[in-house]
């Protein structure tokens, strides 16, 4: 509390209070990737990271409690925190295997 005089010589007494309101923070759990954070509050908008996959793997979706998960498809995506903590895991399959092919025009790769 401060106390300050005025030009009138009245003393004005000057009081700041601040109210600390209790958020709840959620945890974020990425297995075989990353998080922009590893906690965040209600409604949050968090990046999440797939790691690269090892040789011969391709990322595949997003498992878990995947609500609020932007795009389960995609290995860069965001997730929106909905009042409980968040796990998710980048799931990876076998890439499909390559062929070349020779035709009259020259030599292909086929997927």
């Amino acid at each position: 509390m401060n106390i300050l005089p005025n030009r009138l010589g009245l003393v004005c007494v000057l009081s700041i209070s601040c109210v600390l309101n209790n958020i709840a923070a959620f945890n974020i759990t990425i297995n075989n990737g990353i998080s922009a954070s590893a906690s965040a509050t209600n409604g949050a908008v968090v990046r999440i990271y797939a790691n690269v996959p090892d040789q011969n793997k391709v990322f595949n979706s997003w498992a878990g409690n995947i609500t609020g998960v932007d795009d389960r498809y995609s290995p860069t995506t965001s997730v929106t925190v909905a009042e409980a903590d968040v796990t998710l895991t980048a799931t990876y399959v076998n890439a499909p295997e390559q062929s070349d092919c020779r035709g009259q025009h020259g030599q292909y790769r086929r997927k």
